[in-house]
């Protein structure tokens, strides 16, 4: 006899976009919001960027190569790709509709470019767009984290101008070094 899925607990489960510049403290966020909500699915996203120390395949990410990524693209896997500084990072189409099929909440740690797509293709999804407290502290964070060389770390810096309006975006968010500071809407 083959198991049904569980029931959804409302009409339609929800999606929710969490998106931000590197170190503006998005991780810790999501980590956080996993940990409170245990329910809630985390769609791993696909890259072809190495993997960093800690990180695990099919936890953090699906580390790919840029071959498999392209094709993946060409079939239409993903619901949005995009290249940031040089490697590929895209969210699976089958994941988002296994978790929504089922009634779970669907959560999306992704850059502004993928914002921007699932905004337009999934209208409907919340999102949330993390935010520094300065500049100056995201640069701090970005050096004191040691994961990426001077030169990464360097190339950026151009990413101060975030490329979203206000009208993509549900909440504000901005952090400080000791969580979260204020939630507003836009």
């Amino acid at each position: 006899m083959e198991k049904k899925p569980p029931k959804p607990s409302r009409e339609r489960a929800s999606i929710l976009i969490i998106s931000a510049p590197s170190g503006s403290g998005k991780s810790t966020l999501v980590r956080r919001l996993i940990a409170s909500l245990p329910d809630l699915a985390f769609s791993i996203s696909h890259t072809t960027r190495r993997r960093r120390k800690g990180e695990e395949e099919g936890r953090d990410y699906f580390f790919v190569t840029r071959r498999r990524f392209e094709s993946m693209i060409a079939a239409g896997d993903f619901v949005e790709w995009a290249e940031v500084f040089g490697h590929l990072y895209g969210t699976s189409k089958a994941q988002i509709e296994k978790s929504l099929a089922v009634g779970q909440d669907v959560l999306l740690d992704i850059d502004v470019q993928g914002h921007q797509q699932v905004r337009q293709r999934l209208p409907e999804a919340l999102s949330v767009f993390v935010l520094p407290p300065s500049f100056r502290e995201l640069e701090r964070r970005l050096k004191n984290r040691h994961s990426d060389s001077p030169r990464v770390v360097e190339r950026r810096r151009p990413a101060r101008k975030f490329l979203i309006g206000p009208s993509m975006i549900t909440w504000w968010l901005t952090t400080v070094s000791r969580g979260p500071r204020r939630i507003c809407e836009p």
